[in-house]
């Protein structure tokens, strides 16, 4: 929509006729949703405009938008293309510790604030001086281990519809045992030991900075939530959506009188099945998992079990800076249904090479290859080969491949596939 202002009021989609890969706020008013089938969203919306995608563009402007984040932590932790996590407490500590920062006071318009060594008045010099500032120096902090400061997250999603989602955390979070939940002081950081509001408002400044400086730079809108851990920050993000920003207060009544009334499906990890599940216990609101933590104790496992306590608590992780192992690599492709045993053979080989140029480019090697497999009827399998020994060469992976997929086919003679993957 950014490249092609035509398509800003119409209901559109991004993919093709075999799967969409995402879809604009007008389409979803018609149930057009992500990973559906185009030729399905088609029937539901027959005025959907399906474009191709174009994945270098999405790499580039996602790596503009990397850079202007890491201005304000260099060690965000980055979720694919569109989401990251950020830690800029030490960027809000060393604005308010400085002298120049001035507090607007309530009734005026004017907003006053200093970057480094330029001060910023009003809009336009606002934006001004975000296009400038790119030379922040930033210090990690570890919110485990931290004692005097808070944690703050950003994250951001949906680079297809063009509104760069960012969900910022701001606060600290300890864990808890099973506690109950009006006695509880643990949720959040009491007054005396989190950081002044004065702090907080500092943030949401900062975090309208830099959804400015992506608008700037990229000409894409983008939402934030700010919060006191990555679960609420996530959800945070989606409450002021589209091009907004919202806070959660972090004090331990707000979050709770937040939790209290939120709808269970907002809640990342909570898809439409565990819904299902969860409404038929009668439980449909943060409250509702609480009041009725015992019958889930019953009903669900420990892991399950805590992970609704934590929910319900506001509890969430602040870990951003996470040192994290690659364990995998994989590539997949969709495609109209095909069902002829070369067309077949040929995805195959195709898959296995492109897989084969990643594994050389990551330097790395594998006992197991995986051969991921959709129907036309939606089913998805999964088969696997284990090697004795790690292995990265084309032939072998598409040996490996190759015998697993006439393995299927020999089992299922009417195998008709739209989608194939390896890994």
């Amino acid at each position: 929509m950014r490249d092609d202002p035509s398509l800003l009021n119409v209901p559109m989609a991004v993919g093709g006729q075999s799967m969409l890969s995402t879809s604009n706020y007008l389409a979803r008013r018609y149930g057009v949703r992500a990973a559906m089938p185009g030729f399905i969203a088609k029937k539901l919306c027959p005025q959907l405009v399906i474009v191709k995608s174009h994945f270098s563009k999405y790499q580039e402007v996602s790596q503009t938008v990397r850079e202007i984040l890491s201005n304000y932590d260099p060690l965000f932790s980055s979720v694919g293309l569109d989401e990251a996590y950020l830690d800029i407490t030490e960027y809000v500590t060393e604005l308010m510790r400085g002298k120049e920062e001035q507090v607007p006071v309530e009734g005026e318009d004017r907003v006053t604030q200093s970057f480094g060594d330029s001060s910023v008045e009003n809009t336009e010099s606002l934006k001004h001086s975000l296009v400038h500032q790119t030379d922040t120096k930033l210090i990690q902090i570890d919110p485990e281990s931290s004692q005097e400061t808070d944690t703050k997250l950003l994250q951001i999603d949906d680079p297809e519809s063009h509104s760069t989602d960012m969900k910022l955390q701001y606060g600290s979070s300890e864990s808890l045992n099973d506690t109950d939940l009006h006695q509880s002081d643990d949720l959040v950081c009491d007054s005396d030991q989190c950081l002044p509001n004065s702090y907080w408002e500092c943030a949401e400044r900062v975090v309208n900075e830099i959804r400015e400086r992506i608008h700037l730079t990229t000409q894409l809108t983008a939402s934030a939530g700010i919060a006191s851990n990555k679960m609420l920050a996530k959800i945070a993000s989606d409450m002021n959506k589209p091009n907004g920003q919202y806070m959660i207060p972090p004090s331990r009544e707000k979050i709770l009188e937040f939790i209290r009334k939120l709808p269970i499906r907002k809640v990342s990890g909570i898809g439409k099945v565990t819904e299902k599940m969860l409404n038929a216990l009668g439980i449909v609101t943060g409250a509702d998992i609480y009041d009725k933590r015992g019958l889930l104790r019953l009903m669900f496992s420990k892991c399950s079990y805590d992970y609704f306590m934590n929910i319900c608590l506001g509890i969430g992780s602040c870990t951003v800076h996470s040192e994290w192992e690659r364990k995998s690599i994989s590539t997949e492709r969709t495609f109209p249904d095909i069902w002829k045993p070369s067309e077949l053979f040929q995805k195959c080989h195709k898959l296995c090479y492109s897989l084969t140029e990643e594994v050389e480019e990551s330097n790395i090697k594998g006992k197991t290859v995986t051969l991921k497999l959709k129907t036309s009827a939606f089913e998805v399998k999964q088969r696997s080969m284990t090697f004795p020994n790690p292995i990265s060469s084309f032939a072998d992976i598409h040996k490996a491949a190759r015998i697993l997929l006439e393995s299927e086919m020999k089992n299922n003679s009417q195998l008709k596939l739209r989608l194939m993957g390896t890994k």
